[in-house]
């Protein structure tokens, strides 16, 4: 009986990694999307973020930029986020399904061979 036990533990383990898998994807994504790194939002757009007034000739920002051209915080990458949305995993019935799918996603073709490769694990 001990040996049943522990087969049909191995069993319920099994068969739960892929759902374990999605909630810890998913919580990943949420605390991301809810939580932003510092500057990643700019306070203030600069009115020419891309001159020679807010970027050295390594492409680091400036120290000494000219007011109201640069976005503050310098490194900033958005003007604006919205956490609306959601984390979607699902499943893919077939290769076909999967073309499909990345195709309309706008995946370039020579990535395919990727996505095929992490679907296996699924």
């Amino acid at each position: 009986t001990m040996l049943v036990a522990l087969l049909f533990m191995a069993l319920t383990v099994r068969g739960d990694w892929p759902n374990e898998l999605r909630l810890t994807l998913a919580n990943y994504a949420l605390s991301k999307a809810a939580n932003p790194p510092d500057g990643f939002v700019c306070s203030e757009k600069g009115k020419k973020p891309d001159s020679c007034h807010c970027w050295n000739e390594k492409g680091k920002a400036a120290k000494h930029q000219t007011d109201e051209d640069c976005h503050m915080p310098p490194q900033c990458l958005a003007y604006k986020v919205s956490s609306k949305g959601d984390f979607k995993f699902g499943s893919l019935v077939s290769d076909k399904n999967l073309t499909n799918t990345l195709s309309s996603w706008g995946v370039p073709k020579d990535m395919y061979s990727a996505y095929k490769a992490g679907a296996l694990v699924e």
